[in-house]
């Protein structure tokens, strides 16, 4: 895009091999040190970027069961600062939901990312 990034790009030598070498030597500590370990989970953040904040699409899926093999947060973007958010921030105390409020119109772009 033509904005101003937020945040200088820096590569970083990542191999595959180094992160599974890590993981591993973490989970053969565990198995040796703890009891009983956490099992491992997946990671699934879900982001719905909305601007009507229509609860009747946000409402479902604000209220989908967690997973006992995954660790999910859902993130509401809202990109409309004058939105009426009264019935979303019902949901604010859940701990698996966040919700971020844009102080203006960012566009659908921005809310996306």
């Amino acid at each position: 895009g033509s904005k101003k990034q937020h945040y200088k790009r820096t590569s970083h030598d990542w191999r595959f091999s180094i992160l599974d070498d890590a993981v591993l030597s973490v989970e053969k500590w565990m198995h040796n040190t703890i009891k009983n370990p956490i099992p491992k989970l997946i990671t699934l953040d879900v982001v719905v970027p909305t601007y009507r904040v229509q609860m009747e699409y946000l409402k479902p899926i604000l209220q989908l069961k967690g997973s006992k093999t995954a660790s999910t947060s859902i993130i509401i973007i809202v990109d409309n600062p004058n939105s009426n958010i009264s019935d979303l921030k019902k949901f604010e105390n859940n701990a698996f939901v966040r919700i971020h409020v844009h102080e203006k119109n960012l566009g659908a772009s921005e809310a996306r990312n």
